[in-house]
């Protein structure tokens, strides 16, 4: 199975790939003559992007990043916890080996690899920029390691921080249709919600609990706050989208992927106040 996402930062040549420290923690820099990713080489998270000419080195991500969440997505069961699997699935915990490194023609690429034992899989991530483009193209591939077919639960959390997320800027956009608020019931030792439990809505007026209509794409201003949506993106597109936009940095963050590989997506938000802000895409 293969999956392709493509990675946009847009506001107003170094080797393929080097190797450093952030926040205490190794990572792999790509990087061209536009932009530069850091990836954590335990767990493969993209944790910083950033505009080689902007002064302010403004960095989208949270502290957790984007991460690939194989194969699970979520809390686990009691049997699956016993197992050894942890929430999100292993890909996020486990080593990410380099298997090539490369720049050729303005184009550099890095391939990864990452085994998963617990659920017997193998996944593969290749990461590729092109000079002159503040693009990053993303093509993934799980292979199953047993000998039979089974399901696979397979979720790319993309999660964007402060100083990028302000509350009343930062604004989210996609292209969604159908959207549901989740259960309150279903969440546990969480912030306030602001939205009604459990209810259909079309993107991006949900229900709040006073019956107001509250649009979601906005960073809320109040805090202590916490919601959780899904949307189903638009069934008439081959290729959808989502976005993050603070107008005063002047500074976007795309996504854009194929809905039939990724028809739903989850906004997780979650608002304590100040640098611990975080939202979910």
């Amino acid at each position: 199975m293969r999956m392709v996402l493509i990675l946009v930062a847009l506001a107003g040549a170094v080797l393929a790939q080097e190797r450093t420290v952030l926040d205490g923690r190794p990572v792999i820099v790509i990087a061209n003559d536009k932009l530069t990713l850091n990836v954590r080489i335990e767990g493969g998270a993209m944790v910083r992007l950033v505009l080689n000419d902007d002064p302010d080195a403004v960095n989208p991500m949270h502290r957790l990043g984007h991460f690939v969440c194989v194969d699970g997505f979520g809390p686990v069961s009691p049997e699956e916890r016993k197992a050894g699997l942890p929430g999100h699935g292993e890909a996020n915990r486990v080593p990410w080996e380099v298997l090539s490194s490369d720049k050729s023609n303005g184009t550099t690429t890095v391939a990864f690899s990452a085994t998963l034992p617990i659920v017997q899989e193998k996944f593969r991530r290749t990461i590729r920029t092109i000079d002159g483009e503040q693009v990053i193209y993303i093509e993934s591939e799980l292979e199953n390691l047993l000998g039979f077919d089974r399901p696979i639960n397979w979720g790319e959390h993309a999660t964007i921080g402060p100083p990028f997320l302000e509350p009343g800027k930062t604004i989210v956009e996609m292209s969604a249709t159908r959207a549901m608020t989740r259960s309150h019931e279903s969440q546990t030792e969480m912030q306030p919600h602001r939205l009604a439990s459990f209810k259909e809505f079309t993107w991006p007026t949900a229900p709040g609990l006073r019956g107001e209509s509250i649009d979601v794409r906005t960073t809320p201003i109040e805090s202590p706050i916490a919601d959780h949506t899904t949307s189903r993106m638009d069934t008439a597109r081959r290729l959808v989208f989502v976005t993050a936009f603070h107008p005063d940095k002047r500074l976007l963050l795309g996504y854009v992927f194929r809905r039939e590989e990724y028809p739903w997506t989850q906004l997780w938000e979650f608002y304590p106040g100040g640098d611990r802000n975080a939202r979910g895409l």
